[in-house]
């Protein structure tokens, strides 16, 4: 008996389990959300600037060096790791240069720079 008197009460809503105060406040939580959420989505074919990108790649936080598509944005990236002075990081932009540009290119570049060769 009590458990088909139990099945016939009604579900509470959500505004009657966690009050009406905490969904205004869940509503507004989502809509902030939601509009860092676009931003990102806009923001995520645009690189972010060579020095960022270096201080990203010090600090182990996430990083893509596929924006870097010009030369001039590629020395840049470059120039941003030699004023760092983080060896790795260097490196790893060595590495990309040389994974992307032209040998001569990168010769170049390189022979320009004597601190990253």
């Amino acid at each position: 008996k009590l458990i088909s008197a139990a099945a016939e009460l009604p579900e509470p809503s959500i505004s009657q389990l966690v009050g009406l105060k905490d969904v205004r406040k869940l509503e507004a939580e989502l809509l902030t959300v939601r509009k860092n959420y676009a931003k990102l989505q806009q923001d995520r074919f645009q690189p972010s600037s060579a020095t960022q990108t270096v201080q990203d790649m010090v600090l182990g936080r996430p990083f893509s060096l596929e924006g870097f598509r010009s030369l001039q944005d590629k020395e840049g990236l470059l120039d941003s790791a030699l004023e760092w002075g983080d060896g790795e990081v260097v490196l790893a932009v060595a590495i990309m240069l040389k994974n992307t540009l032209k040998r001569s290119k990168f010769l170049a570049i390189m022979s320009s720079r004597q601190e990253a060769a």
